[in-house]
């Protein structure tokens, strides 16, 4: 009987390396779309599968629904059911050229954003739940704040696009995937949104599940990167934080344009005006403090 150590260590391995190709054989056969005679598993001629079968079956039916929804391809269950158990080792093998094995990134986050969205409208469009109307406020923090709560999807793609520029200065000298390109860091942030979709939808089960989010980032960024837990932890509260003085620094400069046009509500301009400078500040000390820590062990660029 295999021990939880044992168990353990085969997850991990299973983590690296998930996927074992069997060695192609000489078995020959005939394509039932174009009639082509070849070897392998795919037609060479036109690419149907060597597993087509010429009657109608229920494997058909299904695969034909799955088509409706355009995840007849590379495995959709199996690239989420991925994203799940190996976050970080997942997107480091799309990033390195493994793109075969996973599900399009773009429109598995669509999928999952279009799912999130009938999971958090379903009670109302079928009378479950009363349309509660709360108190509008002028505040821009508290908009800000009602929107992200009513819009979780498109807030997720927002706070993630947001941090490509951080994660790409914080992680670009890492023991792994270090001098990463920010394209690369998209399509990174393309996958955590997803990933972070999919621990919302969970967390209509219960609120508790939103600590996963955390704990996601960090497997995820430390099996990605290769930093140890805690040069990992810190360089994602420093990214969150300079999204945040961003933010900040956005929301006051709103606030400033307010005070110009004369609206009463929005008089105090020059200490919106410090206020601002002073977010502005704390983003560019911390971007210049984790910039010199980073440097101290800088690695040698991937060939």
């Amino acid at each position: 009987m295999i021990s939880l150590k044992g168990k353990w260590q085969q997850f991990c391995r299973w983590q690296r390396n998930p996927i074992q190709y069997k060695p192609l054989t000489d078995e020959k056969h005939v394509c039932l779309n174009c009639g082509q005679e070849f070897k392998g598993d795919y037609c060479p001629r036109c690419s149907q599968s060597k597993n087509v079968d010429k009657k109608i079956s229920w494997s058909t039916i299904s695969s034909g629904f799955l088509e409706a929804f355009n995840i007849e391809g590379r495995s959709f269950p199996r690239a989420l059911w991925h994203l799940i158990c190996r976050p970080g080792y997942m997107i480091g093998d799309y990033i390195s050229g493994h793109r075969q094995m996973s599900y399009p990134p773009l429109k598995m986050l669509i999928i999952v954003a279009l799912f999130l969205v009938i999971i958090e409208d379903l009670p109302e469009w079928i009378g479950w739940s009363e349309v509660m109307e709360e108190e509008a406020s002028d505040g821009t923090i508290y908009q800000l704040a009602i929107w992200a709560d009513q819009n979780p999807a498109w807030a997720t793609l927002a706070l993630c696009s947001l941090l490509i520029l951080p994660t790409w200065s914080l992680f670009r000298y890492a023991p792994r995937h270090s001098y990463h390109t920010l394209p690369e860091g998209f399509f990174i942030q393309v996958f955590m949104a997803t990933l972070t979709l999919l621990i919302f939808i969970i967390s209509d089960i219960s609120d508790w599940f939103m600590w996963l989010l955390l704990f996601y980032y960090l497997v995820a960024y430390r099996q990605l990167f290769g930093y140890s837990v805690w040069g990992t932890l810190w360089r994602i509260f420093v990214g969150m934080f300079e999204v945040v003085m961003l933010l900040f620094v956005v929301i006051c400069l709103h606030e400033m344009r307010q005070a110009i046009s004369g609206d009463p509500a929005h008089s105090s301009l020059g200490m919106l005006a410090i206020v601002t400078v002073f977010f502005f500040l704390l983003g560019v000390f911390a971007a210049f403090i984790a910039h010199w820590i980073n440097k101290k062990n800088l690695p040698s660029p991937q060939e």
